[in-house]
């Protein structure tokens, strides 16, 4: 630990916002402030009914935030921290050293949380790996938001939204598939 600090640090991170981050997703989506309506089966917990979370993947893929912001609030035995190092390296704002810092973390964090973005929606909706579906859907006022056709396919009675982006941004480049409802594999049609 003494030798490697940001090593170990990252590490402690990565499991303490694994656990902290399932702590306090699960409690949301049991109390209902919001719902993963379409997760992976593979590393989720209670697939298929309302309170379905994407455990593996939201709780691992979260702490692409968390560790660079960790390790760039940490203070080295000099007293500075990563991000006072990496503006005075990188010149930023040289003679107001808060300021740069400031900017480095904001830098950095906002472009961990874009790539946090861009691999969890490359994970679960790029993929087309998302595929177990809350039925039946939670909204009934709401149309069903289906970009790739799960519910419909499911069994789950429309009307359905392809959303804003069912184009290239979901990458389907021809937008939502026409799909007709698979009547042996049909699990929606129970709850209809």
């Amino acid at each position: 630990m003494w030798r490697h600090p940001l090593i170990s640090l990252s590490g402690f991170v990565f499991v303490a916002g694994f656990l902290y981050d399932f702590a306090m997703e699960a409690l949301c989506v049991r109390l209902g402030l919001y719902s993963f309506t379409q997760v992976i089966p593979f590393g989720s917990l209670f697939v298929g009914s309302r309170w379905q979370f994407t455990l593996l993947w939201q709780s691992s893929l979260i702490n692409i935030l968390m560790i660079p912001a960790a390790v760039m609030i940490y203070r080295d035995d000099s007293g500075r921290t990563v991000a006072e190092k990496l503006a005075q390296r990188a010149d930023v704002f040289p003679r107001r050293p808060t300021l740069g810092s400031f900017v480095v973390m904001l830098v950095g964090v906002n472009l961990a949380f874009m790539i946090y973005g861009v691999t969890y929606t490359a994970v679960t909706r790029w993929s087309g790996a998302a595929t177990s579906v809350v039925c039946p859907w939670p909204y009934p006022s709401a149309k069903i938001y289906d970009p790739q056709g799960f519910y419909e396919k499911s069994g789950q009675p429309g009307p359905y939204s392809e959303g804003k982006w069912s184009t290239w941004m979901s990458a389907q480049p021809d937008g939502r598939p026409h799909v007709v409802a698979d009547a042996e594999r049909s699990r929606c049609d129970r709850f209809a």
